[in-house]
Parts: C-alpha cells; sequence; structure tokens
C-alpha cells in the first residue's frame, strides 16, 4: 500500500488527463493500452523518481493523437499540465496528513487518503473542463497549453536535477544511465510513433485526393452528358423539321428531290451517332469507374470541339488492384488533354486510342496529329515550357512525375510522321521507366 500512495502522483495525473482530454478509455485498444501507460510509469515512480511523468506525458501525448487526429497540440499539452498542476495542488494543500499517515503504516488509512485524493482530483478536472476550457477560444487553449506545459517541464527537470544531486556520488552515475536510456527509448518510440502516424497520414491524403479526383470526373461526366442530352434535344426538334420536308417532297411526289435530300443531310447524321453510340458503348469494357469516366469525358469534349476520334477496345479491361487509380487517372487526363488541344490548333487530324492487354500487360496508346514543326520532346518536357503562353507547359513534366512514383508504369513518347505518340504501359512487374 505504501507503494500506491508513492505512485499516486501518477495515477492521479492520468485519471485527471483522461477527463480533461475525454480520452474513450473504453474504446477497443485504448484500455490495453491505458494499463500499459500506468504500468511502465507505476514501476519507474518507484524505482527512478521524477522520471515518470515526462514519460506518462509522451505516452499519454501519443495515446491522446491516436484517437483525435483534428486536436491541436497546444490543447493536448494544456490538458496535461492542468492534469499535473491539479494533483501537484492537492499535494500541496495536506502534506503535514500525507506524511502521517505513510509514517503510521497503516494499510487502511492509505488506501483511504489515496482514494480521496484520487476522488477529488477527478472531480475538480471534470468541473474545470465543463466549466472553463469547454468557454474558451481555442486559440486560447491552444496557447496557454503551451505555455503551461513550458513551466511544467521546466519544473520537472529541476525536480530531477535535484534529485540526481542528492544521490550518493557512487550511484549517481548508474542512475544518469537509466536516465539516458529511458529518454533513448522515448525517443525511439516518438520516432515510431510519428512515422506511424505520417504514414497514416499520407494514406489518408491520398484516399482523399483519390475521391476528390473521382468526384470531379463524375461532374464533368455529368456536365458533358448533360450537354449531349441537350444536343439530343435540339436534334430531335431537328429531326421533327426534316420530317416536315420529307412529307412536303412526298406530297408532291417529288420523289428525285427526296433521295438527294436523304443523302446529303439524313444519312451523314446516322452515320454520326452511329459511331458516337459505338464509341460509349466500347468504354463500358473499362471495369474501374474512374478510368471509363476520365475518357468517356474526354470524348465527349473532343466531339464538342468537332474532332475526329478513333477508339480501339475490343476486350474488357480490368486494371491490377495493385496501380493507384488517382494517379492513372492524372496521366491520362494530361495525355488526353494535351492530345486535344494540339487538334484544336491544327483545325484537322484525328485523335486515336487504343486500349488492349499484351500478355500479363495493360497498354494505352494515344495518338494524335501533330504539327510539321514540333518542338522537340526534351524541350515539351522542360517544367513551364508551353507553346500557349508562360507558365502553362506542366503537363508533360508532371506526366513524368508521376510515371516515376510508380515501378509498374512505363511510358514510351514517339514524334514520327507528324504524330505525336504516347504508350503507357501497366506491368506487373517494375521495369525501366521513360523511353522516348
Amino acid at each position: 500500500m505504501f507503494y500506491l500512495l508513492v505512485a499516486s502522483s501518477v495515477i492521479q495525473t492520468f485519471c485527471n488527463f483522461l477527463i480533461l482530454d475525454r480520452l474513450p478509455i473504453l474504446k477497443k485498444y485504448n484500455l490495453f493500452l491505458a494499463g500499459i501507460i500506468l504500468i511502465i510509469t507505476y514501476n519507474l515512480s518507484i524505482y527512478i523518481s521524477q522520471v515518470e511523468i515526462i514519460v506518462l506525458f509522451v505516452l499519454l501525448f501519443s495515446l491522446s493523437y491516436m484517437n483525435n487526429r483534428t486536436q491541436s497540440i497546444g490543447k493536448i499539452l494544456l490538458h496535461f499540465s492542468i492534469a499535473f498542476l491539479l494533483k501537484y495542488g492537492l499535494e500541496c494543500l495536506f502534506p503535514t496528513l500525507m506524511i502521517k499517515i505513510i509514517l503510521s503504516e497503516n494499510n487502511l488509512w492509505m488506501f483511504l487518503w489515496f482514494c480521496a485524493l484520487l476522488a477529488i482530483n477527478c472531480l475538480c478536472a471534470f468541473i474545470i473542463r465543463r466549466y472553463l476550457l469547454s468557454k474558451l477560444m481555442d486559440v486560447w487553449l491552444s496557447l496557454s497549453g503551451y505555455v503551461l506545459f513550458t513551466i511544467v517541464f521546466l519544473y520537472q527537470m529541476y525536480k530531477l536535477n535535484v534529485y540526481i544531486q542528492s544521490l550518493p556520488i557512487d550511484s549517481k552515475f548508474d542512475t544518469l544511465l537509466k536516465i539516458f536510456y529511458i529518454f533513448l527509448v522515448i525517443l525511439i518510440f516518438i520516432g515510431v510513433i510519428s512515422v506511424t502516424m505520417l504514414k497514416q497520414h499520407q494514406n489518408l491524403a491520398l484516399e482523399t485526393q483519390k475521391k476528390e479526383i473521382e468526384y470531379q470526373s463524375m461532374q464533368l461526366y455529368t456536365i458533358e452528358l448533360n450537354k449531349q442530352y441537350q444536343e439530343i434535344r435540339k436534334f430531335r426538334h431537328d429531326y421533327i423539321n426534316i420530317l416536315s420536308s420529307m412529307e412536303s417532297y412526298m406530297e408532291l411526289d417529288q420523289m428525285t428531290e427526296l433521295r438527294d435530300y436523304y443523302h446529303q443531310h439524313i444519312q451523314p447524321t446516322r452515320a454520326i451517332f452511329s459511331e458516337h453510340f459505338t464509341k460509349i458503348n466500347d468504354l463500358q469494357r473499362i471495369e474501374d469507374p474512374a478510368i471509363r469516366s476520365i475518357f468517356t469525358t474526354k470524348l465527349l469534349l473532343a466531339q464538342e470541339k468537332n474532332i475526329s476520334v478513333q477508339l480501339e477496345i475490343n476486350e474488357l479491361i480490368q486494371l491490377p488492384t495493385s496501380i493507384d487509380p488517382v494517379i492513372l487517372v492524372r496521366i491520362l487526363g494530361i495525355l488526353l488533354d494535351n492530345a486535344i488541344e494540339e487538334l484544336s490548333i491544327l483545325k484537322q487530324g484525328t485523335l486515336e486510342i487504343a486500349i488492349f492487354s499484351l500478355n500479363q500487360d495493360y497498354v494505352f496508346i494515344i495518338q494524335n496529329t501533330a504539327r510539321m514543326n514540333i518542338e522537340p520532346l526534351h524541350q515539351l518536357r522542360i517544367n513551364g515550357f508551353s507553346t500557349k503562353g508562360n507558365h502553362r507547359g506542366i503537363g508533360l513534366n508532371t506526366v513524368d512525375t508521376l510515371v516515376q512514383q510508380v515501378p509498374n508504369l512505363l511510358l514510351e513518347t514517339i514524334i514520327d510522321n507528324h504524330l505525336f505518340t504516347q504508350k503507357l504501359t501497366l506491368s506487373a512487374s517494375p521495369h525501366p521507366k521513360i523511353l522516348s
């Protein structure tokens, strides 16, 4: 029971922090981690005094941040500082009584004293959280946290120095060595936690970016579909007029003129619609919705700009799960945009797209007619270079950067015979990068 009183400062600070920080202690793994934290700091408080509070802070900070990553660091520091100061303040109020209870060696009195201190600490922590912290602005909470924690940390360093100086000379070195090992373990622990949190943050950011790109792709797709719907309504109106014209020819029994009218105005329209819907149906062979959406959007954009498109997809395209669709969407979007922009400038030529499997690889070929005096490939890849003005030539440079991030992607670029060809290969195994 004596050791329980000795370690009571750790337990009181721990409970105060749980209340102030609103840690869900009954949540999965939290109860287990809380038990580990108490065991570690309890043993430290018995064998190496004044170190346990610093270790307790590091462990509680990690536990708090793991449960609520949106909470500012300043607020966590404030919660720990208040938890420590509450414990310290109550101990200073009754020092004589506490010494008498310890010297009495009465286990019952020691236990009751421990429970009383713990209950008062928890009650004060709850009142402060409910009626003080909830009223203050986040900015003031964070600022107060940094200030109070600095005071608490300096105080603990002072107490640790006093403790070391009070030790016999022959045991100082061993104590310092133990403290060094403790801080070394803390540093390693902080490093592991930091790397883990950074990895989780990167995964979360990547997932957010993926959803954002999918949302933007679907938004563009919806806009383009709406445009197509308006075009169909317009065509429906025109079609009624065409039928009226045909009816006039038939009423006048002008079959020769009707035949000429049909071949000149109606038959080409049928061919155009047949070709357009065939392309849209071919895109359904791409299983990934994000990849299918970017191709659909860009093909509709090309049609809006009156660009001739040839599309070839003769098989089901099921991309490997190892390839990040976000990166692939960005690469394909840039390549298609570049091809459409080039053809818009030329006012002629064709955009050719082919998607097929080759052994275990998937190949995307995007080819467009190019200018006769097109710049060399190494110049097109320079960051910032553009034929359309300053600060717009980031496309190919960005593609190069994205391709380098994925070991299973290979990009081959060919400029030959007024054709600009980009061949993107998705492989099951890593291979060398950009070829020209």
